[in-house]
């Protein structure tokens, strides 16, 4: 919000990022099987660290990879 506004005085100091760019992709086990709905809208601003899937290859690529998680030996743990 600040950096946005022109405030942000902290600079290469600050916690928080100033663009799309610098956010950092999330790894695949902590994003949903589930298509984001503003990227669909043309409009994600959380780029690669978004939680849900941008476009039909990353769903595929996601689904296979919960799917493989869940397989004996794969490695999803029971509680």
């Amino acid at each position: 919000r600040f950096f946005a506004e022109g405030k942000c005085s902290k600079g290469s100091t600050c916690t928080f990022t100033h663009s799309v760019q610098e956010l950092q992709p999330l790894p695949m086990d902590q994003k949903r099987v589930r298509p984001c709905r503003f990227f669909e809208e043309g409009h994600c601003m959380s780029g690669q660290a978004c939680i849900y899937a941008h476009g039909a290859e990353e769903m595929d690529a996601l689904m296979k990879f919960h799917a493989a998680r869940q397989l004996p030996g794969g490695g999803a743990t029971s509680s």
